[in-house]
């Protein structure tokens, strides 16, 4: 049982929307902590480290979370769960990827709806060979496994599995009934292109752009929520929403080479290789996921790559079978610093840890807490606190309410909703020049938001009358509740709106329960009449 909810705690701190607690957060950085020991061995680790701390866009965010993903890679390498046989690993799997199907199935989950399902059939390609097939568990769990799951490429990815396999017909039949019937019963081909196939396109493309930007080294481990926004190709729609913020690049490739430059690029191919060598039956499988999609909420693919791809890394020897002996293709990767010296790195390590954490968690504590001085106290490097503390300060003090947006942005630079907060209080402030370069800049990257174009439309109404209307029309069309809103100048939009659950990408990154909307009333109220 311990073993059990350790695996259990490492996936659910792996979740950056679990981290939307400040308490788990907490939890997560003291996991990180009791790593530093066995991660600061790595010389791999020290580059990527120093990588980040020169070259990512924003240092301060990506060194935590790299900090935390590598200790839950290092665990993955760990005796414990290394020195397990193969058949003990799989068992402590499946059952935690079974309570993850029944939470995903009650929609009670801490990640990205099936994010990390997706490498259930790898899971299962790795652990359960040909003569395995039969077993009774397998058997009954496939076509469970295939019906429930939401996402298709994790159904795509299974049947890639069973079709391995001879004895697997009934549940290839199975599987690709269940794949067929959900375009019937659930959605159509023409909605699935629309706000699945067509958006990761736009995607890639956009990634591809944001490598190119920064082809060696990357934007930084985590960024991609902060820096894809102006590399992103906007279509008529991206994720079912036009204006959604995509924290992750639906492609392993796609995503790893843009945080991570060609550095990622290799790292990601030596998995891939160690899966060729020791593993041929799930390569497929891998491909189909990594091609199609990508769990890469800030740390998921460091978890599923330490728990089942990492110990492929691993030998028993004949002499000591405790001692596991690494693969001699990874010895370049895994090899470890000698003593003293890996005394010396995890003091340093541990050191910059506790720098890294304690702001981190202490200042999440009072953001949770509503104290957000005190959270920019302890924390001065978070762009989402200073938004915050604009958006609550717009009503009363809209000087203030600037300076704090314009913090916001000069800490996060690329993301075009700031943009727009920027532009409400600069609008507030009579600053019509500044305030229509900011809202230009947000609606170019985001897409037709309502607010934004809310904004807009107030801003052209004297030069440009028609565009103006348009603008208006078209907020009103994509946001119905605006239009009650704008009628009653005293009614609180900010809570009106935004008492609803965001969007958990954008929750994801920012660790915060809820969406963030400008008082639209009194800009309105102020500038129109």
């Amino acid at each position: 049982m311990a073993s059990l909810f350790l695996l259990l705690l490492v996936f659910t701190i792996g979740s950056p929307i679990a981290m939307s607690s400040w308490l788990l957060h907490s939890v997560t950085c003291l996991f990180a902590l009791s790593q530093a020991g066995k991660l600061a061995k790595y010389p791999i680790f020290w580059l990527l480290l120093i990588l980040t701390y020169f070259f990512a866009t924003e240092a301060r965010l990506s060194i935590e979370y790299l900090l935390i993903a590598g200790a839950c890679f290092i665990f993955g390498s760990s005796k414990s769960w290394v020195n397990l046989d193969k058949s003990q690993r799989a068992t402590r799997l499946l059952i935690v990827f079974i309570a993850l199907i029944i939470a995903n199935f009650i929609k009670y989950t801490f990640s990205e709806l099936g994010s990390l399902l997706l490498w259930l059939p790898v899971m299962l390609a790795i652990n359960f060979k040909n003569e395995k097939l039969n077993n009774t568990i397998l058997n009954f769990l496939g076509p469970f496994i295939l019906i429930f799951l939401n996402k298709k490429t994790t159904v795509l990815a299974a049947l890639a599995n069973f079709a391995n396999y001879k004895k697997s017909k009934i549940l290839y039949l199975v599987g690709g009934l269940a794949f067929a019937s959900s375009f019937f019963f659930l959605e159509s081909w023409r909605h699935f292109y629309n706000t699945s196939f067509y958006p990761r396109i736009l995607i890639w493309q956009g990634a591809f752009k944001g490598f190119l930007a920064k082809p060696l080294t990357g934007h930084g481990f985590g960024t991609f929520t902060l820096d894809f926004p102006i590399f992103r190709e906007l279509g008529n729609v991206l994720g079912s929403h036009a204006n959604q913020q995509v924290n992750h690049g639906h492609n392993l490739f796609a995503h790893m080479s843009f945080e991570l430059g060609i550095v990622g690029i290799l790292l990601g191919l030596s998995l891939f290789y160690l899966v060729f060598k020791r593993e041929k039956q799930a390569l497929i499988p891998l491909l189909i996921i990594c091609l199609a999609d990508s769990p890469l909420q800030a740390f998921n693919q460091f978890i599923i790559a330490g728990l089942i791809l990492l110990p492929l890394c691993f030998e028993r020897s004949n002499i000591d079978k405790t001692l596991p002996k690494f693969n001699p293709v990874f010895k370049s990767f895994y090899s470890k610093l000698p003593q003293p010296f890996s005394f010396i790195a995890a003091l340093v390590l541990f050191g910059i840890m506790l720098y890294s954490f304690i702001p981190s968690c202490i200042g999440h504590y009072f953001y949770d807490h509503k104290e957000i001085n005190q959270a920019i106290y302890w924390d001065a490097k978070h762009p989402l606190y200073y938004l915050v503390r604009g958006a609550d300060r717009i009503n009363d003090d809209t000087e203030n309410s600037e300076v704090n947006f314009k913090k916001a942005v000069e800490l996060a630079p690329n993301v075009p909703y700031f943009y727009g907060f920027l532009a409400s209080a600069q609008l507030a402030n009579f600053k019509l020049v500044e305030a229509k370069e900011s809202i230009d800049y947000a609606l170019k990257y985001t897409g037709e938001d309502a607010y934004w174009l809310l904004i807009s439309a107030i801003l052209n109404k004297e030069k440009n009358e028609t565009l103006s209307k348009e603008q208006y029309e078209k907020a009103i069309e994509l946001e119905p509740k605006l239009a009650k809103i704008l009628t009653n100048p005293d009614l609180p939009s900010f809570r009106f709106i935004g008492s609803r659950k965001g969007d958990p990408r954008i929750n994801a990154f920012y660790r915060t329960g809820k969406r963030l909307y400008v008082p639209l009333p009194y800009i309105e109220v102020n500038h129109t009449n």
